[in-house]
């Protein structure tokens, strides 16, 4: 029969877990690492409660993931964008030289 995780074996998954977390945001993984983040949230709220330091540190944690991630698509679709408006001048720039 398998024993119950201790209440510091717990603290110290919620450690490890947030050493990982760390690794992929600084990959670039912000997509995985919300996704190991959430987990970590809960079991923080569960083991340490609301008011604990490291349940808000959870939530400032995924709250700046999202924003790295969300800035992330921001700064890669504004690329895009540029990417298809310069094609767009250089179509145009050619059909002008064609008429001329």
């Amino acid at each position: 029969m398998q024993a119950f995780p201790t209440l510091e074996s717990m603290k110290q998954r919620i450690d490890e877990m947030n050493r990982l977390v760390v690794l992929l945001s600084q990959k670039g993984k912000y997509k995985q690492a919300i996704d190991l983040a959430l987990p970590i949230r809960d079991l923080s709220q569960k083991i340490y409660g609301e008011n604990h330091p490291r349940f808000a540190a959870s939530l400032n944690n995924l709250g700046e993931l999202y924003r790295q991630g969300f800035r992330l698509v921001v700064i890669s679709s504004g690329f895009a964008r540029n990417l298809a408006g310069q094609n767009e001048i250089s179509r145009s720039a050619r059909n002008d030289k064609r008429k001329s």
